[in-house]
């Protein structure tokens, strides 16, 4: 649904001053915590390396694991595939997705607004 300019203006000029700055005071802070994070996708496959795919957060220096972050969502394709959806913020990370028979695919990657890189 799309609505012109000149109908949001109308529409604003109903509202008292106060509540449009309380709804610019919630916009800002969901913009905040939400415009930043990066959509990051990994498969698993129960028959490929260790069967799971993971996104831990880690130190930068050390690499060292500090907590296993959960999926938003999980997609299944399959009774042994699917995909596993994460939102991140700003941090260091490690991933672990579905890589050859024997071995996982591992990475380190670091979130700088909404940017994914290898460190």
């Amino acid at each position: 649904m799309y609505i012109s300019k000149q109908e949001i203006i109308k529409e604003v000029k109903h509202w008292d001053l106060k509540s449009l700055s309380e709804l610019a005071e919630e916009l800002a802070i969901l913009i905040k915590e939400n415009s930043f994070a990066a959509e990051i996708i990994l498969e698993y496959d129960t028959f490929k390396g260790s069967g799971d795919c993971t996104i831990d957060r880690v130190d930068k220096d050390t690499k060292k694991i500090l907590e296993r972050i959960n999926p938003d969502k999980i997609l299944v394709s399959s009774k042994y595939k699917g995909r596993k959806i994460w939102h991140l913020t700003d941090g260091y990370y490690q991933t672990c997705e579905v890589g050859n028979k024997a071995k996982d695919h591992k990475r380190y990657i670091r979130v700088n607004h909404g940017e994914i890189d290898s460190f």
